[in-house]
């Protein structure tokens, strides 16, 4: 199943970002072993191998996970020590930022065929078809 147009900007534009984040570190802003780097490279990879998927088979879960991975983005900075790195620092803040809004939009925007909601309707529309009818005794009067 293809991504739903009204979807599919969101997947591209979270893959450019991925990109982004994978040549960073290469721009000359951090040596290429550097933690930050590897964040950045780790975090990269991820973003754009879940965009390439989700634009080819779209599903709830890829946009929460991009989501998460740009709240980490966002923490990263921090978490890791790399503040004094500006360029870097302000590299994940953004790409964060705007992966985990992307993602975010993505998961308002779903087909609802592709959403827990949909699931659970279908399961339970299945399961009550499939139970007696429980008929009522009819009054005598």
């Amino acid at each position: 199943m293809r991504t739903p147009p009204n979807q599919q900007w969101q997947n591209w534009v979270t893959l450019i970002l991925g990109l982004w984040l994978i040549i960073a570190p290469f721009a000359g802003f951090v040596p290429a072993a550097a933690p930050e780097a590897v964040n950045s490279y780790v975090s990269g990879v991820l973003i754009v191998i879940l965009s390439a998927w989700a634009l080819d088979q779209p599903q709830l879960w890829k946009q929460w996970l991009k989501v998460a991975i740009g709240i980490w983005l966002i923490l990263a900075p921090f978490a890791i020590g790399f503040t004094a790195e500006i360029e870097m620092m302000w590299s994940h803040l953004i790409a964060g930022i705007l992966v985990g809004v992307a993602g975010l939009w993505a998961t308002q925007i779903m087909p609802d065929s592709l959403t827990r909601r949909s699931y659970q309707k279908q399961f339970h529309q299945y399961t009550d078809a499939t139970q007696p009818r429980r008929v009522e005794p009819r009054s005598t009067r």
